[in-house]
């Protein structure tokens, strides 16, 4: 029995050496392919990548707001007292539809008087012209036959007087009242005789005149009491939304003040701030997207419209506002939202793109590296629309051809960033150093693409 128990201590003992011999050996070969690895990836700064020929979207990107394409600020043209208010906020209105009306009980008051005096006006027109009414001709020849029955009965009465006069019949007096009153039956023909001839005349151009100029002024002031009444009637000039309603009925306001806002929702603006570096790729007319945080998931077209002239300086940083309009037909965007804005400035297609990392730039000059002799040889090249991620080569390369990009180096050390990544500095024949376009980290700026 103690025989049978040494021999299995002895087989557990064996046992347990083998089992730590191997997990010994297993840990040694991990290490020995992590060493390799890592010192295959500290040997190879370099990944080679072909140049492919491919589309190219050069866009520029801002963010900004949302506003009306139109908005109209409506003031009263009169002081007055607001005796109906019959919209809300929010309505939909139609062009010239009332929003505010004004107490206006004197302007109509005034407005009747302005027509009366126009119809008195035309009338006395229509009665010159017209030329004499039938009736009223028969009474001015009827009164020069009765002035010229008086002036004959007149005419006898004072020759009677003057013969009666000389025998001393009667008083000098009477021979006066008979002459006074012989004057007095030829005025009354001589009047009676010149109506009818005017009214049998036609009219003088110069009363015409006077009659049209009367006519005339009164239909300016009846056009005028009537534009005052109709001001009582503040209208929308647009068709849209009633964004804001300041008046109440009851209140009295002063000439010329705010009484309502209405906006045409159906297109909307997008403001947003280019940077001075992007500007010279604004062009009215580019298409654009806008994205909008309350929207997620949805995007909408649209068109550059304005670009400003004028710069704005905000935080030493120079930008330049412009207006991307939008389509708003389902009534989803809303004034003030929060819009972010890609503009496309350029878009290519079958042209030659290599990675925005394998562009190096040195004392003004743009290349790339290629391999050759086992080594990076720079080649200069000229460089068109530029992305975050590609760069379209203009001249200096031909489709297929190899390009070196520089990798990551494992292993701590200056400069080192998360995880110990560094990037390697290039070093080319004679010791020439550069700066790769791609990578680092991205410069504070409104651009979607690379310049």
């Amino acid at each position: 029995m103690g025989e049978r128990l040494k021999v299995r201590r002895w087989l557990l003992a064996v046992l347990l050496v083998a089992v730590v011999a191997g997990a010994a050996w297993g840990v040694s070969r991990v290490w020995a392919a992590r060493g390799a690895r890592q010192v295959q990836s500290q040997a190879e700064p370099f990944r080679i990548v072909r140049v492919e020929r491919g589309q190219i979207r050069q866009t520029v990107t801002a963010i900004g707001n949302l506003e009306p394409a139109t908005v109209v600020e409506i003031r009263t043209p009169r002081a007055g007292f607001v005796s109906r208010v019959p919209v809300r906020e929010g309505q939909t209105v139609s062009v010239n539809q009332v929003l505010v009306e004004l107490e206006a009980t004197d302007q109509a008051v005034k407005l009747k008087q302005a027509e009366a005096d126009l119809l008195s006006a035309r009338a006395n027109l229509d009665k010159l012209l017209a030329g004499p009414d039938p009736a009223e001709l028969a009474a001015a020849e009827s009164s020069v036959e009765q002035a010229r029955l008086t002036l004959t009965d007149a005419e006898r009465a004072h020759q009677r007087n003057l013969a009666l006069a000389k025998v001393g019949g009667i008083a000098s007096q009477q021979v006066q009242e008979s002459a006074s009153k012989l004057e007095a039956a030829r005025l009354q023909l001589r009047t009676a005789e010149e109506k009818l001839r005017q009214l049998k005349s036609a009219p003088r151009e110069p009363d015409v005149a006077v009659a049209k100029a009367k006519v005339a002024q009164a239909e300016a002031a009846v056009a005028a009491a009537r534009r005052e009444l109709e001001a009582s009637q503040i209208r929308t000039p647009i068709a849209g939304t009633v964004l804001t309603l300041e008046v109440q009925t009851g209140q009295a306001i002063s000439n010329n003040a705010a009484v309502a806002t209405v906006a045409d929702l159906t297109r909307m603006k997008a403001r947003v701030p280019i940077n001075e570096m992007d500007v010279p790729l604004i062009q009215v007319g580019q298409r654009a997207t806008v994205e909008l945080d309350a929207l997620p998931g949805r995007r909408f077209n649209g068109r550059v419209v304005e670009v400003a002239q004028q710069g704005v300086v905000r935080d030493n940083i120079v930008s330049y506002e412009v207006v991307i309009e939008l389509r708003n037909e389902d009534g989803a965007l809303k004034p003030g939202m929060t819009a972010n804005a890609t503009i496309l400035v350029g878009e290519k297609q079958d042209v030659l793109v290599v990675p925005s990392e394998a562009v190096v730039e040195r004392g003004g000059t743009t290349m790339v590296l290629v391999p050759q002799d086992g080594q990076p040889r720079p080649v200069p090249i000229r460089t068109g629309l530029r992305t975050d991620t590609q760069v379209e080569v203009l001249e200096g390369l031909t489709e297929g051809q190899r390009i070196l990009i520089p990798t990551m180096a494992a292993g701590p050390g200056p400069g080192a960033g998360a995880g110990g990544n560094q990037m390697r500095m290039l070093v080319g024949p004679g010791g020439m150093t550069g700066r790769f376009i791609g990578g680092g980290a991205p410069r504070m700026n409104n651009r979607g693409g690379g310049r």
